[in-house]
């Protein structure tokens, strides 16, 4: 009987010894558990502070590149102003400065844009220094003409925004009537000159550049007064058409060409004629 207790006894023991031991194991593999999800946390939170100081790092760099860069953009505006009015001789040696400025910018991630006239308007890179009604070749909300140059950081904002005029439709005006008038008004002096009615063709681009001035239209007055025998006029209309913002190269340079052929003309008629010799 003594013997019996004493053997339900010690199982009882080594059952309480298990049990103690299972929740020392289920204590421990918990703990464990925690300690791993806790670990995994701060590996978190260190790679969220490293991206923070590296994006920190990079807004510092970018800021003291723009504010240098801003130092540098009120030279490059200066230069170009004063090429602008310099005489012909200066002007190349300034465009050579400011090229070599523009370099340097373009070495730290800066890049000049400028708008092209007939581009859309975006506010994000355009600023608006005045509006004008649209034109034959400008639509409502596109651009006209670039001010000032625009200048972009890669992967920022845009370090100075392009100055620009932007046409926009008057108000209480519900189309362009008066553009296609003009437009009307020179294609019919273009027909016109192209049946001989000079008179005619003249009168039509008179009244179409009343209403807007346009390089085309002074290019086809240009040719209806050179062929009238009108040289000096041609001359002036061609000159006027070539100094219109907007142009391609190629325009620009046939404008002028046909002004200075027009010019030599009028300077051939203009001398005397050669004295026969008496024998």
């Amino acid at each position: 009987m003594l013997l019996a207790r004493l053997i339900r006894k010690r199982s009882e023991i080594g059952n309480g010894r298990d049990d103690l031991l299972n929740d020392a194991c289920i204590r421990i593999e918990k703990r464990q558990q925690q300690l791993q999800q806790s670990l995994a946390e701060k590996d978190e939170q260190i790679a969220k502070l490293r991206q923070m100081r590296a994006s920190q790092e990079k807004e510092i760099g970018q800021a003291a590149i723009r504010q240098c860069a801003e130092k540098f953009l009120k030279v490059a505006d200066a230069l170009d102003e004063e090429a602008r009015i310099a005489e012909s001789s200066a002007r190349k040696a300034l465009a050579d400065v400011r090229n070599q400025l523009v370099e340097a910018l373009g070495a730290l991630g800066i890049e000049a844009f400028e708008p092209r006239p007939g581009d859309k308007y975006d506010s994000g890179l355009h600023s608006v220094w005045a509006t004008d009604a649209p034109t034959l070749r400008i639509k409502s909300g596109c651009i006209i003409k670039t001010h000032q140059k625009g200048y972009l950081i890669k992967g920022a904002a845009p370090l100075r925004e392009a100055a620009v005029t932007v046409a926009k439709q008057p108000e209480g005006s519900a189309d362009s009537n008066q553009a296609t008038s003009a437009y009307e008004y020179a294609r019919q002096a273009k027909e016109k000159l192209r049946r001989g009615d000079i008179d005619a063709a003249l009168a039509s681009y008179d009244r179409s550049l009343e209403m807007e001035e346009n390089p085309c239209t002074y290019a086809g007055r240009g040719e209806a007064r050179s062929k009238k025998g009108n040289l000096g006029g041609a001359i002036a209309d061609f000159v006027k058409a070539a100094r219109f913002a907007g142009l391609t190269d190629s325009e620009r340079r046939n404008y002028a060409n046909r002004a200075a052929s027009l010019r030599r003309r009028q300077e051939r008629q203009a001398a005397p004629s050669p004295v026969k010799k008496l024998r």
